[in-house]
Formats: C-alpha cells, sequence, structure tokens
C-alpha cells in the first residue's frame, strides 16, 4: 500500500508542477528506504514551497494531498502532516460543492 502512495505521490507532483522539479532531476544512489524518503521529502519541500494554482478540491489536490498524508505516516517531520491539517482547516473540513464529482471525491474521508 505505501508503495502505491509514493507513486501516487511522486505522480500527484509532477502533474501539478508548473515547472520541472529539481528534485525530480537526478535521483542517484541505491532505492533503500531511507533514500526513497529523503527524495519524497524533498519533492514534498518543493511542493509546499510552490503550491498548486489549481483548485483545492480538484484531483491533482486530492491526489498529492494522499501521498503528503502517506509522507506524513512515515516521515519523522510534523511539519507534513501540519500542512495536511491547514489545508483541512482552509476548506473547512468539506468536500468541493460538486459531492458527487470523481474530481473531488478525493477528498472525501468517507470514500477512503
Amino acid at each position: 500500500m505505501i508503495h502505491r502512495m509514493v507513486l501516487l505521490f511522486l505522480y500527484a507532483l509532477t502533474a501539478t508542477a508548473q515547472t520541472n522539479l529539481p528534485v525530480m532531476k537526478r535521483i542517484t544512489g541505491t532505492n533503500t528506504p531511507a533514500n526513497v524518503l529523503a527524495v519524497m521529502e524533498r519533492a514534498a519541500d518543493w511542493q509546499l514551497a510552490h503550491p498548486s494554482t489549481h483548485r483545492a478540491t480538484d484531483w491533482t489536490q486530492g491526489a498529492g494531498d494522499a501521498g503528503m498524508m502517506a509522507l506524513a505516516g512515515i516521515s519523522g517531520q510534523p511539519k507534513y502532516r501540519e500542512a495536511m491539517r491547514a489545508m483541512g482547516q482552509t476548506n473547512g473540513w468539506k468536500p468541493g460543492p460538486n459531492f458527487y464529482s470523481a474530481d473531488e471525491s478525493l477528498h472525501r474521508p468517507d470514500l477512503r
């Protein structure tokens, strides 16, 4: 499950990026859990510093948010969970206005 979340997270970051992700240009070293976590944290730091311009309930945001929550569960850094908590507070802990839209269902905790 974590592997899927990592792939989803990295896909969402590249899908929502307006420029090339510097962190993704060249990844060297072996694929150890520590190295993968370091890349995930660098990608998340970049995304937090360069927020997407898509609306908050867009599916790309939901995919990125799901990946950020997966990262928050394995990273020792609280800033990722805090960023998601702030996003939830900004959205009023509610899904978007189109309740039955697949694009907004990623933000519905009852569907996860």
